[in-house]
């Protein structure tokens, strides 16, 4: 876990719950206001089972578990740190009817029905993907159940004309000062979209390797202007051949390497990254193995001739050095470590004094590759 963890006051449903959360995590400070508001305006009834979609660190869900006591909630996210932070608190809780579980969307939740069906929809997450959750979500409840998910205000026409466009039967069901509240009742099920697709965004070119690009990944344009092909000018030529690749966002390093001859695995913490990874070394004819882990350490899978990452600014210089250290146990003897960082935060973390043997490789703008040979080898 970082070490410089947040934690914050979740109070709501008469509960004053403290939960713990990673930088970087959505509202990993305080209960954001679309949150407060769908918690002050849930669907009505005492439900038996509750699904809430992209839980983050628990906000929303853990309230709910305690006012509910006698309900079974899936709590469940495509940021596997998330997941991780909602099991903890769940656990330190002792909320033992929460189950917490990482999830791309609703590909990975087999059961149901569900009485409720709760969501936070991310403001970033595109028309297509909210049309998805609407249409798989009605599908999947008991014959009184309900979806009710909450939008930024921005959104309240692109979910209107989802409503009408698919034929749902909905509502607006409340207004804050920034958020809409929608509420959506129970249909029969239809086709099941493509749980990779409905994310998909634009294409983006890296000198000859044209990749899609997801909706929903945060992404400066400079990472991809300055960043990325930075990266990816300091990739061997003749790559070691068995290389990680630990954050790799939609692939371009690790089809990079790869195309080389490369074995590579793709690990993230992110389910949607590593979908697209797969899907677009799957289009290039390339077959690269996605490993699904929360944090860098949890990788066993080891050792690596080369491992090539991007930092998590959120994290600061002391999660970039204890990322650092997990990778030594990663490499095997004579193996290295590229990692892409802003510069100011690479710069920072090579002057710590267990940085020793460790140097900047490349600097441009505002970015900076550093090359990772850790005292302690495999």
């Amino acid at each position: 876990m970082p070490l410089n963890e947040t934690r914050f006051a979740a109070d709501a449903l008469g509960h004053h719950l403290v939960l713990a959360a990673a930088p970087g995590l959505f509202s990993a400070d305080r209960l954001d206001d679309g949150t407060k508001l769908l918690l002050e305006n849930l669907p009505a009834g005492q439900p038996g089972r509750i699904l809430d979609l992209g839980c983050g660190a628990g906000g929303l869900g853990l309230p709910i578990a305690k006012a509910y006591p006698e309900a079974r909630l899936l709590l469940i996210d495509r940021d596997l740190l998330a997941v991780k932070y909602a099991a903890r608190n769940a656990s330190a809780l002792g909320s033992g009817n929460v189950e917490c579980r990482g999830s791309l969307g609703l590909r990975d939740v087999g059961e149901g029905p569900f009485d409720w069906i709760l969501s936070n929809i991310p403001a970033r997450i595109g028309r297509n993907a909210i049309a998805a959750f609407a249409v798989a979500g009605a599908a999947r409840l008991a014959p009184s159940g309900e979806v009710r998910f909450v939008v930024i205000r921005d959104l309240g026409p692109v979910v209107e004309e989802v409503l009408a466009t698919e034929r749902l039967e909905g509502r607006l069901a409340a207004e804050g000062a920034r958020h809409l509240v929608y509420a959506l009742a129970p249909r029969a099920a239809t086709q099941a979209p493509d749980e990779e697709a409905i994310y998909a965004r634009d294409r983006v070119r890296f000198g000859d390797l044209e990749l899609e690009r997801p909706t929903d990944i945060s992404e400066d344009p400079r990472h991809q202007r300055e960043g990325l092909p930075l990266l990816l000018s300091c990739l061997p030529s003749k790559p070691d051949q068995r290389a990680l690749v630990w954050r790799g966002s939609y692939g371009a390093a690790a089809i990079t390497l790869a195309r080389r001859g490369a074995t590579v695995v793709a690990a993230d913490r992110d389910l949607l990254a590593l979908a697209f990874t797969r899907r677009n070394a799957a289009r290039l004819g390339l077959s690269i193995e996605g490993l699904p882990a929360a944090e860098a350490g949890e990788i066993s899978d080891s050792p690596f001739g080369l491992i090539v990452a991007e930092a998590q600014p959120a994290f600061g210089e002391s999660g970039a050095r204890d990322e650092w250290r997990s990778f030594s146990s990663l490499l095997r003897t004579g193996g290295e470590a590229l990692v892409l960082a802003p510069s100011r935060l690479a710069k920072a973390a090579l002057r710590a004094p267990a940085a020793e043997g460790h140097t900047l490789l490349a600097e441009r703008g505002g970015w900076s590759v550093a090359r990772l040979r850790p005292a302690r080898r495999r």
